[in-house]
C-alpha cells in the first residue's frame, strides 16, 4: 500500500489486499465515532479533593472498539507472516502496543475536532499513519528487515507520535489528577517497553524500565496538572522527558552511556523545554 511504494523491504511478503481491508476497517471505525450517539453515563465520586470519574460516553464506548479492532487487525496482518505461518512466532502481544494506543490517540483527537474541515483532514492523515504502523509492525517481525535503519526509525517515530497523541489529550483532563497520572503511568510503561522490546533479550527487564519511566512521567504529569499550562505545553513537556529519558535507557543497554550521551541528551531536554516556553 502507502509503506510499500515507500520502501520495498518494508512490505516484503506482506499481503497488500489483508492491508487495504483491514486499515479500512479501521477508518472506517473512526469515521462512524463521529454519527453514533449513545447515553452519557457517569461513574465517580471525589478523593482527596479530586474528582475521579470516568464518563461513559459515546466517546469512551468508541474508544475501547477502536482499541480492540486496531489489536484484532495487526494479530490478523502478523498470522499471515511467513514466520507465523512456519509456527516460528509464539509470541505477538507486544507488536498490539504502538497500533492499539495509535488508534486510541486518533481517535481521542478526531472526537475534539468540530469544524467538519478538520475533522476530514485528521481522517485523511489517519488513513497514511494507520497502513503504516500495520506495516512497521509486520516488518519488524523478521530480524533481517528489523535490522533496516528505515524500519527501526519508522517505528520510533510512531512510537513518538503515539505517545503525543495520547499526552496532549490526557493533559487535558485538566484537575483529574488522579485519573491523568495512572494513564500516563499505563501508556508510558507500555511505549518504553515496545522501544526497548528489542534492546534486550529479557522482555521483563524492557517492561522494568518502561514501569520505571512511567512512574516518573506519571509524577510528573500529576504535578503539571497544578500548574497554569496549556493542553499542548503539558503534553509537549511530557514527550521531551519521554524522549530523554527512554532514549538514555536505550544508550545504556547498548552500552553506549557515557558522559557525552548524558551531557547530549541533558542538553536537548533544557533546548526543548525553553523552546516549549517560548512558543506556547
Amino acid at each position: 500500500m502507502i509503506a510499500g511504494k515507500a520502501n520495498n523491504n518494508l512490505v516484503h511478503g506482506l499481503d497488500r489486499d489483508r492491508l487495504g481491508v483491514l486499515s479500512g476497517a479501521l477508518l472506517l471505525g473512526l469515521a462512524l465515532s463521529r454519527f453514533v450517539e449513545t447515553p452519557v453515563q457517569s461513574l465517580g465520586t471525589s478523593v482527596l479533593g479530586s474528582p475521579l470519574g470516568i464518563n461513559l460516553s459515546e466517546t469512551t464506548l468508541m474508544l475501547l472498539v477502536m482499541v480492540g479492532m486496531a489489536v484484532t487487525a495487526v494479530e490478523s496482518l502478523l498470522r499471515s507472516h511467513p514466520l507465523a505461518r512456519q509456527g516460528s512466532l509464539v509470541r505477538t502481544y507486544h507488536f498490539w502496543i504502538v497500533p492499539g494506543l495509535l488508534v486510541a490517540g486518533l481517535a481521542l483527537w478526531l472526537a475534539v475536532f468540530e469544524n467538519i474541515g478538520s475533522w476530514t483532514f485528521g481522517l485523511i492523515a489517519s488513513a497514511i499513519i494507520i497502513p503504516l504502523s500495520l506495516s512497521a509492525e509486520y516488518a519488524t517481525v523478521d530480524p533481517e528487515q528489523r535490522g533496516l535503519a528505515f524500519v527501526g526509525w519508522l517505528e520510533t517515530v510512531l512510537v513518538y507520535l503515539t505517545a503525543l497523541l495520547l499526552y496532549t489529550r490526557i493533559y487535558d483532563v485538566g484537575d483529574r489528577a488522579l485519573l491523568s497520572g495512572p494513564a500516563v503511568v499505563f501508556i508510558t510503561a507500555l511505549l518504553v517497553t515496545r522501544l526497548l522490546w528489542y534492546s534486550t533479550e529479557r522482555p521483563l527487564l524492557a517492561a522494568g524500565y518502561g514501569l520505571v519511566v512511567g512512574l516518573v512521567l506519571g509524577l510528573v504529569a500529576w504535578m503539571l496538572n497544578y500548574l497554569p499550562l496549556s493542553t499542548a505545553t503539558g503534553g509537549l513537556v511530557l514527550l521531551v522527558l519521554f524522549y530523554a529519558l527512554a532514549g538514555l535507557i536505550q544508550n545504556y543497554l547498548a552500552g553506549n552511556l557515557d558522559r557525552r550521551v548524558i551531557l547530549e541528551y541533558v542538553g536537548v531536554v533544557a533546548l526543548g523545554l525553553l523552546l516549549i516556553w517560548l512558543l506556547t
